[in-house]
């Protein structure tokens, strides 16, 4: 009788292990898989905002550089005028 039940309490002590080993394991993967996912979404949030904060630094330094640039070339072009009037000016005031 007495080795029925350590039998029965062998038995109930290994179904109590491997359901509590089974819960245990499955809790860890659940755990582990919801940290990747949520590790994974913040890296690409994190990738995303460098990409989308990178452009918008070229679009505004390319907006200055180009202003800049527009101004050399309507200087140099104010520049010209000037040069072009003042020679016709002295060609016009030689004698001939």
């Amino acid at each position: 009788m007495n080795n029925k039940k350590q039998k029965k309490c062998q038995s109930l002590e290994t179904f109590h292990q491997s359901l509590a080993k089974k819960t245990l394991i499955k809790t860890v993967l659940a755990v582990g898989i919801i940290t990747l996912l949520c590790n994974g979404l913040g890296y690409l949030y994190v990738i995303r905002r460098i990409k989308d904060d990178t452009i918008q630094t070229v679009k505004k330094n390319t907006e200055i550089v180009v202003e800049k640039e527009s101004e050399i070339f309507i200087q140099a072009e104010n520049n010209n005028n000037l040069v072009k009037q003042y020679l016709q000016n002295q060609i016009n005031t030689i004698d001939p």
